[in-house]
């Protein structure tokens, strides 16, 4: 995870192109570690979701987020 002032991001960095890219939450969500699940026939190193739980501070509830692993993309994200 990375901290940016106010919330945390999930980021991945391409070796091979030295590019960065990130998943920022929303305002008031923090992220805890994240957790890389593989597509069960992947095509590609980074073909899967990442999945990270977390807590939105403004609504006092624990969050799930599903992310897509090669594009950084939210796919989805549940509260509980």
């Amino acid at each position: 995870n990375f901290f940016f002032p106010g919330q945390a991001a999930i980021g991945k960095l391409d070796l091979l192109s030295n590019v960065f890219t990130t998943w920022g939450p929303l305002e008031y969500i923090t992220v805890q570690e994240p957790r890389f699940e593989a597509s069960p026939n992947p095509q590609s190193e980074d073909d899967g979701v990442i999945i990270c739980g977390g807590f939105n501070a403004s609504s006092l509830e624990g969050i799930v987020v599903i992310i897509d692993a090669k594009s950084m993309q939210q796919l989805a994200l549940v509260s509980a």
